[in-house]
């Protein structure tokens, strides 16, 4: 599967035409949301993974990663994955134009994220009307 997306960021892919769509206009955007913000690998380096995704957030997820360590959260998976969401939220309201599938998977292309990337590809595949 990992070979089908590689596939498609080259342009000959099943996932080709989803590429360039706004992560928000897919119909299982939330599914796509939960996957990522359950995975514990993206919930550790969330920092590293905001920065793939703009710049402009990691800070963001600094204060976030911190509010989620703290005495009061005890890095909860609750905390984690509200951590995780407010970061991909912002991401969407910042960048509207730029919030792309290719972007969110070249973020998803991080040392150690290959399982959540491959999850996030079985999704966009469900939507890929070529696939």
């Amino acid at each position: 599967m990992g070979f089908k997306l590689l596939k498609c960021l080259q342009g000959d892919g099943p996932l080709d035409p989803v590429m360039k769509m706004p992560c928000t206009a897919l119909w299982n955007w939330g599914d796509i949301l939960v996957e990522i913000s359950s995975s514990n690998i993206v919930q550790r380096d969330n920092i590293a993974f905001a920065r793939k995704l703009n710049k402009n957030i990691a800070k963001l997820a600094k204060e976030k990663d911190k509010e989620a360590k703290s005495n009061e959260h005890l890095w909860s998976r609750k905390a984690r994955r509200k951590m995780l969401l407010c970061i991909l939220e912002e991401w969407v309201k910042v960048n509207t134009k730029k919030t792309t599938v290719k972007t969110l998977m070249t973020a998803l292309s991080l040392p150690g994220f290959f399982d959540v990337k491959l999850r996030v590809e079985k999704l966009l595949l469900k939507k890929c009307p070529v696939a």
